[in-house]
């Protein structure tokens, strides 16, 4: 069954500065919002931000990125959110 009144959120990790969003998204200080609407079962959907990092951070830091995934079933009542994480090593500049 679909998955309806779909939302990804994304707190921006401290240090980074949203630039833009494909799509593009509702940004509210470090959180970036997609409001996605219904997804049918294997139906995929591609987001990407480009964001500028603060120059304090030093070579081989490593950020991590968490966005969440809110949705309801078909009698709208909430589900589990999913969340899904990712660390970057920060490398040197060139």
């Amino acid at each position: 069954t679909p998955c309806y009144g779909v939302v990804v959120e994304d707190p921006l990790p401290e240090g980074l500065l949203y630039l833009r969003s494909d799509p593009p998204a509702e940004v509210d200080g470090q959180v970036i919002r997609w409001e996605l609407g219904t997804l049918d079962p294997g139906e995929v959907r591609h987001l990407g931000v480009v964001a500028l990092l603060d120059p304090v951070f030093t070579y081989r830091e490593t950020l991590k990125n968490c966005a969440t995934l809110l949705y309801t079933d078909h009698a709208g009542d909430p589900q589990p959110p999913k969340q899904a994480c990712v660390e970057t090593q920060i490398a040197g500049r060139t």
